[in-house]
């Protein structure tokens, strides 16, 4: 009894822990490509304006 409470917690706890790798995982993804997209967006504003001079 005690054992199968051990391993139902175990299971839990790593339940947990995947959600929190998938978490940081995601907000990772997220702020990478908002930064990528930052960047482009810079280099887009200064491609249109040697165009537009």
């Amino acid at each position: 009894m005690v054992l199968l409470n051990v391993i139902f917690s175990f299971d839990k706890v790593l339940i947990v822990v995947g959600l929190a790798e998938n978490i940081l995982i995601i907000t990772t993804a997220f702020v990478f490509s908002t930064r990528i997209m930052v960047i482009l967006r810079r280099d887009l504003a200064i491609f249109a304006n040697e165009i537009f001079q």
